[in-house]
C-alpha cells in the first residue's frame, strides 16, 4: 500500500468569460470569483494551469465539473500531438 501525500501548495486557475481573462491564486478564491462572474451573466470557465480541474459556472452555480487523472490526461496529450 503507497501513502498518498495530499498536495497543500495553491493552484493557479484560469477564469475565461468572453473576452476576459484572470488568472487566480487558490481555489476558493476562483470559485467565489466564477460564481460572482457568472451571476446573470456570462459563462464562466475555470481551469486548474496543470489542466486537471476544469469547471464551469452559469448563474452563479457550478454546472460542470471535470477532474482528470493523471493516467487519462497522458493519453489526452499524446492524442493531441499525433493529430
Amino acid at each position: 500500500m503507497h501513502a498518498q501525500v495530499e498536495d497543500t501548495t495553491p493552484h493557479t486557475f484560469i477564469l475565461t468569460a468572453r473576452e476576459e481573462r484572470q488568472e487566480i491564486i487558490g481555489r476558493d478564491e476562483a470559485v467565489k470569483t466564477a460564481k460572482d462572474w457568472s451571476d446573470n451573466g456570462p459563462r464562466v470557465v475555470v481551469e486548474r494551469e496543470d489542466e486537471r480541474v476544469m469547471m464551469t459556472f452559469e448563474d452563479g452555480g457550478l454546472v460542470q465539473f471535470v477532474y482528470e487523472t493523471r493516467d487519462r490526461l497522458r493519453k489526452k496529450k499524446a492524442a493531441q500531438q499525433e493529430s
